[in-house]
C-alpha cells in the first residue's frame, strides 16, 4: 500500500496512519511502499517514516521535487538514501519521475546520481 499525499487521497495520507492500517488487516501479504514525493508533500521527516515502517516496508519510490529526475531537484536524496542504510532497508528502490526533458535523460540523471549508493 503506498500512502498518498491530500492531493490525491482523503484517507491513508501519511506513514503512521497506513502503517496503523496494514496492521489492523494483520495480512501477510500486505506492505507498504514510501514515496519521496508524497512524505514531502505531507511534511513527514523521511528517515523517521523508513524507521517506523519496520518489517512492513517493502519498496520505495524515490524522485527529486516535482518529480524531477533525481538530483535534479531540491530533495535530499542524499539523507533518503543514508535513512535506508541506517534502517537496514535491501530491498526494492524505485525511480518514478518525470521524462524530463525526454526518458532517456531522466534515467540517464537519476542512474548517474543513484550509483554512487549500490556501488
Amino acid at each position: 500500500m503506498e500512502p498518498v499525499n491530500r492531493n490525491y487521497a482523503n484517507c491513508l495520507l501519511n506513514t503512521a496512519e497506513t502503517i496503523e492500517f496494514i496492521r489492523r488487516l494483520d495480512q501477510p501479504n500486505v506492505g507498504i511502499m514510501l514515496d519521496t514525493v508524497h512524505m514531502m508533500v505531507e511534511g513527514e521527516e523521511v528517515a523517521a517514516a523508513i524507521q517506523a515502517s519496520g518489517s512492513h516496508f517493502w519498496h520505495f519510490h524515490i524522485s527529486d521535487s516535482d518529480r524531477l529526475p533525481v538530483g535534479r531537484g531540491s530533495y535530499p536524496i542524499e539523507a533518503f538514501m543514508q535513512a535506508l542504510r541506517r534502517a537496514g532497508y535491501r530491498k526494492y528502490v524505485t525511480v518514478e519521475t518525470f521524462q524530463i526533458p525526454d526518458t532517456e535523460q531522466s534515467i540517464a540523471a537519476s542512474f548517474s546520481s543513484l550509483g554512487q549508493y549500490f556501488a
